[in-house]
């Protein structure tokens, strides 16, 4: 029987599961250690993400013994992450009544508090795990983690520094406490968390991209492919790696490299679209019709926050003042309804805002339109992809505007018919696009679309527009360079 435990034990601390769970198994067999075997088995299981056996497991175990605290703390987290949060719930009452001194039992609960909404109910569990042991390390990450969702960053900060003072070697502590110094701005401080992070587990991919990431936006791109390029060798087939790197690669302007690297990427995953896209990007060569959606919506959820800042300060875009001042040469009247498709953050109708009480905005990105709601510029915001909104609307508008929307978008006849669906009689389209030139449209290294004023005109004749205004543009610079472009007007005829 001793040699069954020894060898669980090791298998179980080496990660050979299989092997670990079929010596519990054999223990189990005899009866005297059957609840024992049981538990390290459930153990296992929810480690593995397999709640569902775990559940069973330790459901036979409350059955055997409901006086057991720990079996209904164990089958209360496997409840909460099947989102059964009322029987989560249910378990972690009865197991504090049965201990009502064990902090990890109320920290436990207030994960279910706070998934319920129930913030209050969830600080005071955390409150009284604390006070009953101040060695207990949950409580304080998750207190901090609930304070980071409320955006009080400093008591975050406080709490999870506490956690790394109980268990310094912890990656997921620095890992946390990197993405609090993000939020407070303090940029190089959370460059040395995620770095710690890094070091203490080599194999936190997501430690490396929110490092990659941070060192990206403070253009520090040699220490950030330094960063990946390590990483990739350790984690030889992790394509999120690839991509992170292979983007670095790509913005730089190293193609060649990125090439490489993409090709890779697509090999290990060769049904992945954004890999496609990228690949694309990088060769130049078959390049899809438009930006794949996950690959847009992830780009603006990520970069929402620092969205007006980066575009306006740093960028120097300026198309919504530039659109606006050119419809003003055509239209001094004002519009009844304005359509913003792409509309971001707001930045078009803050502009517009003067010339209509009713603009409506569509963006892939939940977070952009966030920031746009808080605006109050808009009458609706719709969380949809632009043509999947034309189809279903039955709105005609006035005008319709694409400001830095087009860039996403390879081929145009389609986008182009729905606008011309939605708009009024003699309505205005008014859209910039970056200039390619040769083609009809072409995906830039920056992985963004160009478009060709032979193809736009093309467009125009086909579809019934008259172009009233083609303007040549600068549409922001780009690691120093000028992306030049076109603000162009079309009415409906």
């Amino acid at each position: 029987m001793k040699k069954y435990f020894d060898d669980a034990i090791k298998y179980h601390q080496q990660g050979e599961f299989s092997s670990a769970i079929e010596s519990y198994k054999k223990i189990s067999e005899l009866s005297v250690h059957f609840e024992v075997a049981q538990h390290h088995i459930s153990i296992i299981l929810f480690g593995t993400g397999d709640y569902l056996e775990a559940y069973k497991i330790q459901n036979e175990l409350v059955k055997i013994n409901n006086h057991k605290a720990g079996y209904l703390n164990n089958r209360g987290n496997t409840l909460l992450q099947l989102d059964r949060l009322s029987d989560a719930l249910i378990d972690f009452d009865l197991a504090i009544i049965l201990e009502p001194l064990n902090s990890e039992y109320l920290s436990n609960r207030s994960n279910v508090h706070f998934k319920l909404g129930n913030v209050d109910l969830a600080l005071r569990d955390l409150d009284q795990a604390i006070s009953f042991n101040m060695k207990c390390i949950n409580p304080y990450v998750n207190r901090s983690n609930i304070y980071y969702e409320l955006n009080q960053f400093d008591k975050a900060l406080t709490d999870i520094q506490t956690a790394i003072e109980l268990a310094p070697l912890n990656a997921n502590f620095y890992f946390n406490q990197g993405n609090i110094y993000t939020k407070r701005s303090e940029f190089e401080k959370a460059v040395v968390s995620f770095q710690k992070a890094c070091d203490l587990d080599e194999m936190f991919i997501k430690a490396f991209l929110n490092l990659c990431l941070l060192l990206c936006n403070e253009h520090r791109y040699q220490e950030a492919i330094n960063l990946m390029t390590n990483c990739l060798e350790k984690n030889q087939f992790n394509t999120d790696v690839m991509m992170a790197l292979g983007n670095i690669h790509l913005k730089l302007g190293n193609l060649e490299k990125a090439n490489l690297i993409f090709s890779s990427a697509n090999k290990a995953l060769p049904d992945d679209l954004d890999i496609k896209y990228c690949l694309s990007a990088a060769s130049g060569e078959l390049a899809p019709h438009s930006s794949p959606l996950n690959f847009v919506k992830d780009l603006f959820n990520e970069y929402s926050s620092s969205y007006n800042s980066q575009m306006q300060n740093f960028l120097e875009y300026r198309s919504p003042v530039n659109l606006y001042a050119q419809i003003l040469r055509h239209e001094t009247h004002g519009f009844d309804q304005i359509l913003d498709l792409g509309c971001g953050t707001g930045l078009v109708g803050k502009e517009f805002n003067s010339c209509s009480q009713s603009i409506d905005g569509v963006d892939i990105s939940e977070n952009m339109l966030k920031e746009a709601d808080h605006t109050k510029f808009y009458r609706s915001l719709y969380l949809d992809e632009i043509q999947n909104h034309l189809k279903s609307t039955r709105i005609f508008y006035d005008l319709v505007i694409c400001a830095d929307t087009l860039i996403y978008f390879g081929s145009l006849h389609e986008l182009f018919f729905l606008i011309h669906k939605v708009l009024s009689r003699r309505g205005y389209f008014l859209f910039t696009v970056e200039n390619a030139e040769e083609g009809q449209y072409f995906l830039k290294p920056t992985k963004r679309y160009g478009h060709a004023i032979s193809y736009l005109i093309d467009l125009s004749k086909k579809l019934n527009f008259d172009i009233l205004e083609f303007q040549k543009s600068i549409i922001r610079k780009e690691n120093s360079s000028i992306i030049h472009g076109y603000n162009i007007l079309m009415q409906k005829n």
